[in-house]
């Protein structure tokens, strides 16, 4: 058996670290210091970027040197030019979220807490009331977690504003209380003031350097008298990753074996941090009387770009707050509703949308059938009036709660849209006509335009423009705050080879406190953009702009110079071509300049890359499309980005090349000015580093004569895959160098020569070594020359779009050149001979820069390729050990939230309506199991006739019974189930004539008893089947006359001595009936998730998490595949079971605080429940058989077996799964991971499905991602 082992450095220990008591020392202990608090932790208007931070290390570092006291600044954000710079310092943050961002860091074990939190709540007047009581939450919260920490509270600095100052003595004097209580309980915690005067503080609230200087004097002296008083302990000895344990990862870069005396590159830090999605505004609306979030509708109702806020209240009255901007505020107009009290309209009907395309919103009222009436609004822009524009605007397609209003085609007019409950769309496009002319139609037929997305929730489904290009686009928002969205193409099936739809991906990963309900999108800042709104429950509202970047991968960023002088500028292109600019105007400070491209909808870009190159040789980048067979289209610089004269951006296109026959691979194309003319070549790059150069001959644009000079080979090739091939001017003289960027960070160099072009006999590159050994910190390397000298320098950007820079400060003079430095020289010992590519291995070996939280995020990531297979175990891996770490902390909070008691309410709830909904689910889904047999009322010809003697509406006549005999008899006839009401001829239809029931065949009776159990919630030892059963005792129905009666006659005299009247009315026969079902035998899924986690031993997290480090760190000797399928099903299922826990959890607190009277949740469909399986063992020999009868479940369409089955027999195959991988020890045992891989790889979708459609859903997305490659010799070679 191969056990893994690790090496030293690779111990992660993430699930629980340790507080080692120790007493007051002489020597300062190391101190792992986590700064948390907003901008003034970060450093903000200070002039490196550190704020107090550095200041108080030095300190620190000083207080006895010749101890040898490390200090440790730690956190999940870094800025400044420190060495050190972590913290935890969240620019613009109000109490609420800062409480929020301490746990990852207070994994590592902080031996100190210093926190400033509230300035940015007393500067803007937000939540001041409620701040400290967050504040007092966190505090204690931290205690919990780090018993011996010392927190250190600072008040909320002096500021200039007075208003600001008002607050914060009013919050100041709450905290000296709660940190005096906590003092004298017996904790480790200490307040500061740092006694600010107006002179420390640069703008309004942010120190100068000297306040800064001061505030760290503040913490250190506050820090020394801890440490005096024996109030430091020794810090944790976790290590997780993430928060800069260790790292000082600011300094200048290494050198590498190619180094100046000065360094290669210096260390600037942070010089970009504008790439932002949304942008938060903060408070931009105080709330309305009367409020409900059902009332509110967003529209432009006087048309002057700016969404208006409209309350239609339920008695159809409407209240409108007209926007004028955000500094301007609200115009309030008292009701704006037309004249129509007589048609009984309320706020439900009413609907804004632009229908006349005067850029103003009409007023809508739609019917619950979906036909619409319209009155156009006539407002001049300072007045808002309606008037009738078409009472028979729309007939109606659908039901009222699927219809929307929406522009799909961007032609100004709302169209007519109907939305499914699947997420599913169809369009009638607006004809413009609105009733103009009754011959013609208000609107095209109707046709689909989208299918909807998998696994959208219901009503999640919004149409929005988000991207301002008067499109509605589609929305999905989710309950827990997340929201995906894909761009609409303006195809709208005109073209069956274009899509409808790109995905933007997701667009807004979820603000803490904000629920789905809450949120909306409206343009409220009046650049045609929606922005992203937070709707308080009392109509308050929270504004992040829309920066235009939605749908933004930070990944695409380019560098380039498009303004001419020489400084590279940023550009982001998004997946349809659009590219948006920031331009340089000095070293980290950058000139937005927004969108500078937008590409024709009908251009197809699926196979093409975007670059930017100065083909022409003015100095300016152009902008080029590459298609996949090698192609290019030019658009040429006309020099006016960032003006704001409105002249032309670009010219053309033009067709610039027309591929190479030899490549058919456009992503193989660079450009690169190799002979420093000015002019960028056009270039091919094999796989291996070999380049074809087609040098330009200075004839752009196009003129009819030759582009291109004839293909020269410029360099064979140095045995590396071309995806690590750079072009670099690391020099300045004006031509590219050769880079191999390797992973990592490091780089290896070979300057031009200036001998391109040139004879076979000439040197073209000299090998001059590693220019730079990385300098620590993931994300993408760039090169581009940001300062203007000509040489380009090193760059990193990260995930939330920053870019990090260290400048090129060498000459890179070359000494005493080797004889023969062209790449591939023949030396055996340098490395760098000529490859020959092999198809087994010559694909890129490319970095893992993106950090996924969850599978969808994966997901997203791997739909454009952009994810390498290798990449993907390391990915998922994380996710996994990040989701189990997540679960049994959301298990522990369940207990913690009184989920015993709330079970009970739940289960007895139940049981008390457990009779209703069993006959509701025989009436309603009997069909898929039942046939039925029901007496059936007709009329027909008695002596109530004897005017009649045709016995006209009579199907038959009659034997005459008595006098009053009222001519209705009954037939037993088959009929679907649940009834057929309108085969009751012309009698009024009654639920309650009797029923003779009995199963389809054996295989829908298996079906209904695991549908029934997982509908009513009682095990299937408390149903019985009945002869004969009186079904309606328990209901009112007033049409039942004399209620009860045949119940006493069937007590009295059975079933044959009754009369037939009664048998025929009031019964069920051989139907399922409740008896004896009490709460005890209520599913608690708490009892499935207590047997899992004891499957799960107190080491399984640490195991896990050393195997995703070593698997990130490429240390790990094993199928990495294997460990991913074997992991995913397990962890999943156990979410799946907390996810029913929590189910239970918020039903039982629901009926408490509501008392609901009436059952109306499908309460057992969406959790693991038990089923029976008919006597058959669940064994690992048997798991042909449980397949066979896990696809006739899922076909059924209900969850009829689950984790609970799994659970109660040991053998049964998932839980070999569990018990195989389930443990610290027997998880790093290989040979047990492969048989646990290949168990679940057994398993077949609909299988997974039928335990859990959620888990089969995130299998099958695991299932795609996690595939093996097709060939491994790369690691092979990799890891020999």
């Amino acid at each position: 058996m191969k056990v893994f082992k690790f090496r030293p450095f690779l111990v992660w220990t993430v699930s629980l670290w340790v507080i080692v008591p120790q007493t007051a020392a002489k020597d300062l202990p190391d101190l792992r210091i986590l700064p948390l608090g907003d901008s003034i932790t970060k450093g903000s208007l200070s002039s490196d970027g550190n704020g107090y931070r550095n200041y108080l290390e030095t300190k620190l570092l000083n207080y006895n040197s010749a101890a040898g006291t490390k200090v440790d600044m730690i956190g999940t954000l870094h800025d400044g030019s420190m060495a050190d710079y972590h913290h935890e310092g969240h620019s613009g943050e109000f109490v609420e979220n800062i409480i929020n961002y301490w746990q990852k860091p207070f994994t590592a074990g902080p031996n100190v807490v210093l926190i400033h939190v509230g300035t940015n709540n007393m500067d803007l007047n937000q939540q001041v009331g409620e701040a400290p009581g967050r504040y007092s939450n966190m505090l204690d919260e931290m205690y919990v977690k780090l018993p011996d920490a010392l927190i250190i509270v600072c008040k909320v600095i002096h500021s200039k504003n007075p208003n600001l100052n008002a607050r914060a003595d009013a919050f100041n004097a709450k905290l000296e209380t709660m940190v005096q209580q906590r003092s004298d309980a017996g904790r480790s915690i200490l307040l500061v003031d740092m006694g600010m005067v107006d002179s420390d503080i640069n703008d309004s609230k942010h120190p100068t350097d000297a306040g800064y200087a001061k505030m760290a004097e503040g913490w250190y002296k506050t820090i020394i008298k801890a440490h005096e008083s024996g109030m430091i302990k020794a810090h944790g000895t976790s290590n997780p990753t993430g928060v800069g344990i260790g790292e000082r990862g600011n300094g200048d870069a290494p050198a590498g074996s190619a180094s100046c005396e000065a360094g290669n590159w210096k260390r600037i830090g942070k010089v970009f941090d504008d790439f932002k999605v949304w942008k938060e505004v903060g408070s931009i609306f105080s709330g309305a009387a009367d409020f409900s979030r059902d009332k509110l509708i967003f529209a432009d109702l006087d048309g002057d770009g700016f969404d208006d806020y409209i309350l239609a209240d339920h008695d159809g009255k409407v209240r409108a707050w007209l926007m004028k901007g955000l500094a301007a505020g609200t115009k309030y107009l008292e009701y704006i509703q037309p004249s129509w009290e007589d048609l009984n309209v309320t706020g439900d009907m009413i609907r804004m949308a632009d229908v006349t395309g005067d850029g103003k919103a009409d007023m809508i009222l739609l019917y619950s059938d979906g036909a619409a009436k319209v009155w156009e609004n006539v407002g001049d822009g300072t007045t808002v009036k309606f008037k009738s524009l078409d009472s028979k605007w729309a007939t109606g397609l659908e039901s009222r709660e699927k219809i929307r209003f929406q522009d799909m085609d961007g032609d100004g007019y709302a169209d007519y849209v109907v939305l499914y409950d699947g997420g599913a769309v169809s369009w009638a496009r607006n004809t413009h006509n609105n009733g103009a002319d009754s011959s013609k139609p208000n609107w095209s037929s109707l046709q689909e335009i989208a299918p909807g997305v998998e696994g959208a929730p219901p009503k999640s489904v919004h149409l929005i423009d988000l991207d301002g290009d008067k499109r509605a686009d589609y929305v999905i928002i989710y309950q827990g705050g997340s929201v995906k969205a894909l761009r609409n193409s303006g195809n709208l099936n005109r073209d069956s080879n274009r899509r409808n739809w790109h995905d933007f991906g997701t667009i807004a990963p979820g603000i803490a406190g904000t629920t789905g309900d809450m949120i909306r999108f409206a343009d409220l800042s009046g650049d045609g953009l929606a922005d992203f709104l937070q709707v308080e429950d009392d109509g308050s509202i929270r504004m992040w702009s829309n920066q235009g970047l939605v749908g933004a991968d930070v990944s695409k960023l380019r560098f380039a110079d498009l303004t001419g002088d020489g400084r590279a500028d940023l550009i982001y292109v998004d997946a349809v071509g659009r590219a948006f600019a920031w331009v340089n105007a000095g070293l980290g400070n950058w000139q937005k300049v927004g969108r500078i491209a937008t590409i024709r909808d009908d251009e197809d870009l699926s196979d093409s890359r975007i670059l930017f190159a100065d083909v022409n040789g003015d100095g300016l980048a152009d902008y080029l499309i590459v298609y996949g067979g090698g192609a290019v289209k030019a658009w040429l610089n006309n020099g006016n980005i960032g003006r704001q004269d409105g002249q032309r951006l670009w010219t053309g296109p033009y067709e610039i090349a027309p591929g190479v026959a030899e490549n058919s691979d456009g992503s193989k194309v660079r450009f690169a000015d190799l002979n420093g003319d000015g002019f960028a070549d056009y270039l091919v790059l094999w796989d291996g580093g070999a380049v074809d150069a087609w040098l330009n001959q200075q004839q752009i644009p196009p003129n009819g004569r030759q582009i291109w000079r004839a293909k020269e080979t410029v360099a064979t090739g140095v045995g590396e895959p071309g995806s690590k091939i750079r072009f670099v001017q690391l020099n300045d003289d004006g031509k590219s160098d050769y880079i191999i960027q390797y992973d990592g960070g490091s780089a290896k160099a070979y300057l031009n020569t200036g001998d391109i072009p040139g004879s076979s006999d000439k040197v073209n590159w000299i090998n001059i070594g590693a220019v730079a050994a990385g300098v620590g910190e993931p994300g993408p390397v760039f090169y581009a020359d940001i300062d203007g000298d000509g040489k380009d320098d090193y760059l990193v950007s990260y995930a939330d779009g920053s870019v990090n820079a260290w400048i090129n400060v060498c000459d890179w003079v070359v000494k005493d050149p080797p004889d023969t430095p062209n790449p591939g020289d023949g030396d055996p010992d340098d490395g760098d001979d000529p490859y020959v590519p092999d198809p087994g291995d010559d694909e890129p070996f490319p970095t893992c820069p993106y950090s996924p939280a969850t599978m969808d995020e994966l997901s997203n990531l791997n739909y454009n390729n952009e994810v390498p297979p290798r990449c993907v175990p390391k990915y998922m891996l994380a996710i996994l050990l990040a989701l189990l770490e997540d679960l049994t902390n959301r298990y522990n909070d369940m207990l913690d939230d009184d989920y015993d008691h709330f079970y009970d309410v739940y289960s007895e709830y139940i049981v008390k309506n457990s009779e209703e909904v069993l006959y509701n689910f025989m009436l309603d889904e009997s069909d898929h199991y039942y046939h039925c047999k029901i007496w059936q009322q007709y009329p027909c010809c008695t002596s109530c006739d004897e005017y009649d003697w045709d016995c006209t509406g009579c199907l038959d006549p009659c034997e005459i019974l008595s006098g009053q005999d009222n001519g209705i008899r009954y037939k037993l006839r088959d009929q679907p189930c649940p009834p057929d009401y309108s085969q009751r001829n012309n009698i009024k239809p009654k639920e309650y004539q009797s029923i003779i029931w009995s199963f389809k065949n054996d295989g829908a009776e298996d079906n209904f008893w695991g549908a029934v159990e997982a509908e009513v919630g009682a095990p299937r030892k408390r149903f019985e089947i009945v002869d004969h059963e009186y079904v309606f005792t328990a209901f009112d129905d007033p049409e039942m006359g004399n209620n009860g009666a045949c119940e006493r006659e069937y007590n009295l005299y059975g079933w044959d001595g009754m009369k037939d009247t009664c048998q025929q009315q009031y019964f069920w026969s051989y139907s399922p009936h409740l008896n004896g079902f009490v709460a005890d035998d209520v599913f608690n899924p708490k009892d499935t998730v207590e047997k899992v986690m004891k499957n799960i031993k107190d080491d399984v997290i640490q195991a896990i998490a050393e195997l995703t480090l070593a698997v990130i760190a490429d240390e790990y000797y094993s199928d990495e595949n294997d460990l991913v399928d074997a992991l995913a099903l397990p962890v999943f299922m156990l979410q799946a079971a907390l996810d029913s826990m929590q189910s239970v959890l918020d039903m039982g607190k629901d009926i408490e605080e509501t008392e609901t009277k009436e059952f109306i949740i499908n309460l057992f469909s969406s959790l693991l429940v038990v089923a029976s399986m008919g006597g058959g063992a669940l064994v690992e020999a048997g798991w042909k058989l449980l397949g066979k009868w896990l696809v006739r479940a899922a076909e059924s369409g209900h969850a009829a077996i689950s984790l609970v089955a799994v659970v109660e027999n040991p053998d049964s195959a998932p839980l070999l799964i569990f018990g195989l991988i389930m443990s610290g020890r027997t998880i790093l045992e290989t040979q047990k991971v492969a048989k646990a891989a290949t168990l679940r790889r057994s398993m077949k979708y609909e299988e997974i499905t039928s335990f859990n459609k959620e888990v089969g859903a995130l299998m099958k997305l695991e299932e795609e991602l996690n595939k093996k490659p097709a060939s491994s010799s790369v690691c092979k070679v990799r890891f020999a």
